[in-house]
């Protein structure tokens, strides 16, 4: 062959090795990823109750601790959380309703039914003196097989539904009340969660979350479908408590600088304590983002637990899922709520919860600043409610009676984020 052949032979062999398809190789297993990170947090809470039927005579300071450890570890199709948290609160009174609950009226608790938890202290204060709590708890501690089509959850969990800011009516397996003073963290629950993805936009959500035992009647058994519906996101939630099921529907739109969204719910149970013809429950609510650096959230809120006369108020202290927990604390049946917040400075936020009763036309104010740094976060914050007290025991005249007002101060500190 001659030289010039065997070149135009050598560039058209090398053109074709080019163009050849190439022979795939074992795809590479994606490394280890371990993350750690710390959080310490100090939370004091002030409160002063007064009128003729305070919940605790006098001022109550509650001083509290928080530790928390957290680990996050993700391998191809593996996944695990954990979240080690210590806890130590004192307060100042020896009230007999607050020596029963402790810190249960200012930080939620859910039921535990895995052994992830111990306590560590407590010491029942004399009178005049400190009582002491002290708790070293998982509050995560979950394992996860992720596949294209299925994930699998197993253990101690976050679970969140429904499309609610304010007045969450849907979300009811691990229910989180609106004025829950700890709110940086939704409590996890021991719980077994299927995830199937049916279509890229839509999923099916299967949740058996456990009540504290084994048995299926405290069980929270929950089904949840989202996915697209016009111009926005639809869900269907149905799901068993106590053998009481609710059935509810949500659905949100996002326009831009306007997102509206909706919920609602009906539990199949008779109301035969309060006035209300069904335990039925729905929110309407929008969020707005100004130009001029104003975010907007509100909604009307109809709770079907609650008396639609304020005489009747009596009645829904002694209902077992507001006893037990599984609903939030309300009196009557119409509520309007607004969340305003604006960033003053890049590390100065400034935000408002407002509450009012449109039963009674009580109000509830929530207003917060934020200090934000890079290793550190401070709040304050004050619960002021507006409302004449009751004047006569177990008789309140108003949603916020069980309400004293109070004053809180947060510093959390961050490593390793």
């Amino acid at each position: 062959m001659a030289p010039r052949g065997r070149c135009r032979f050598i560039l058209v062999l090398l053109e074709l090795l080019a163009s050849a398809p190439t022979v795939p190789t074992a795809a590479r297993a994606e490394p280890v990823r371990l993350d750690t990170s710390f959080e310490l947090k100090t939370l004091w809470a002030v409160f002063h109750d007064y009128g003729e039927m305070p919940l605790f005579p006098g001022t109550l300071s509650i001083p509290s601790q928080q530790a928390r450890w957290m680990v996050d570890l993700q391998k191809d199709w593996f996944s695990a959380e954990a979240h080690l948290v210590f806890s130590l609160a004192t307060w100042n009174t020896d009230n007999q309703v607050f020596q029963l609950t402790g810190t249960d009226l200012v930080v939620t608790r859910v039921t535990e039914t895995l052994p992830l938890q111990a306590e560590l202290a407590d010491v029942p204060g004399q009178a005049g003196g400190n009582h002491i709590e002290s708790r070293l708890r998982f509050d995560r501690l979950w394992l996860r097989s992720s596949t294209r089509h299925f994930d699998l959850t197993l253990g101690r969990q976050p679970l969140s539904f429904g499309t609610a800011v304010i007045y969450q009516i849907i979300d009811r397996i691990v229910p989180l009340p609106p004025f829950s003073i700890d709110r940086e963290y939704k409590p996890g629950v021991d719980a077994i969660r299927a995830d199937v993805h049916l279509a890229p936009a839509t999923d099916l959500a299967l949740v058996y979350a456990f009540g504290g035992d084994a048995s299926a009647h405290n069980a929270r058994i929950a089904a949840a479908l989202r996915g697209p519906v016009g111009a926005g996101e639809g869900l269907l939630f149905a799901s068993v408590l106590h053998d009481m099921p609710l059935f509810g529907l949500g659905y949100e739109v996002d326009l831009g600088s306007w997102i509206l969204r909706g919920e609602g719910s009906v539990v199949a149970e008779s109301n035969a304590e309060a006035t209300a013809p069904a335990f039925a429950m729905a929110t309407l609510g929008f969020e707005h983002a100004f130009s001029f650096g104003l975010n907007l959230v509100g909604e009307l809120n109809y709770f079907g637990f609650g008396v639609t006369d304020p005489k009747d108020y009596p009645k829904v202290l002694y209902h077992p899922r507001i006893l037990s927990g599984d609903l939030p604390f309300f009196f009557g049946s119409f509520f309007a709520g607004t969340i305003a917040s604006y960033s003053f400075l890049s590390w100065l936020d400034a935000s408002t919860l407002i509450s009012v009763s449109l039963l009674d036309g009580s109000v509830y104010l929530y207003p917060t600043i934020t200090c934000s740094l890079p290793r550190a976060q401070f709040l304050l914050s004050s619960i002021i409610p507006l409302g004449a007290r009751g004047q006569h025991p177990y008789q309140p005249n108003n949603e916020l009676d069980l309400s004293p007002p109070g004053v809180l101060m947060e510093l959390r500190v961050f490593f390793g984020r």
